[in-house]
């Protein structure tokens, strides 16, 4: 008896000792090219020349969730420096990737231009009401 009340002891204290990994992790490709990783605690940065960039270049977020959702609807929005959505991107399912052209972004006479991107998804059993935005990765145009 003593023996089982001290592994339950043993078991809760370790319990509140060691913490769950519940960081988000979301893969950052360009043209298909891994190119980064950021998670939601530390949100990475990209500088690209706007004279550079093609017609075809792209950015793609594939997220990595500990609570996955399977059918739920995924967001990225791109938001400029003054908080204005200058473009959103939708997905379906956590593990999906969701794609937006860089070519887009680039704006004649204004240089540089600074565009943070959120990623966001449908809350599971309440349609059409989002969780809140993650700050994922920010964007220089050159």
């Amino acid at each position: 008896m003593k023996k089982i009340a001290l592994t339950l002891l043993l078991f809760i204290g370790f319990s509140y000792i060691v913490k769950a990994d519940t960081t988000d992790y979301f893969h950052i490709y360009f043209n298909d090219e891994r190119i980064k990783m950021a998670d939601e605690a530390h949100p990475t940065a990209l500088t690209y020349n706007g004279q550079k960039i093609k017609e075809t270049d792209s950015i793609t977020i594939k997220p990595s969730k500990n609570v996955p959702c399977y059918s739920c609807k995924t967001f990225l929005y791109v938001e400029n420096g003054k908080d204005v959505l200058v473009q959103k991107a939708l997905g379906k399912g956590t593990f999906n990737p969701i794609t937006f052209s860089l070519k887009d972004l680039v704006r004649d006479g204004q240089k540089p231009i600074d565009y943070r991107i959120f990623y966001s998804e449908e809350k599971a059993n309440a349609k059409g009401e989002e969780t809140l935005k993650v700050l994922v990765f920010t964007i220089r145009i050159l």
